[in-house]
């Protein structure tokens, strides 16, 4: 039941927290935008890969799990979006 909410809740954030990040980011004219898309898509593919895999009974809380989490936090928010980060503060937005 845990697993079952968090994905749900990571699927509902992720596309409210990928739209509002790319407007953003189409708004300040990001060159880095359409690959930034891609790895959002690619996030988004994976979280409802993972929720099918806990509907079908194949995955629990597992290595599998963990590891998307922390691959997801370290490469994607500490990599990829300090990177738009450094851009926007470039053009002095904070």
């Amino acid at each position: 039941m845990t697993l079952r909410k968090t994905l749900s809740g990571l699927i509902n954030y992720t596309a409210t927290h990928f739209n509002d990040e790319e407007r953003m980011l189409t708004t300040h004219a990001y060159p880095g935008l359409a690959a930034h898309k891609a790895e959002h898509a690619k996030l988004v593919k994976q979280v409802l890969e993972l929720q099918q895999k806990f509907k079908d009974g194949q995955v629990m809380v597992t290595h599998e799990v963990m590891t998307f989490l922390k691959d997801w936090l370290i490469k994607h928010i500490q990599g990829d979006d300090k990177k738009y980060g450094v851009y926007l503060n470039s053009k002095g937005i904070s």
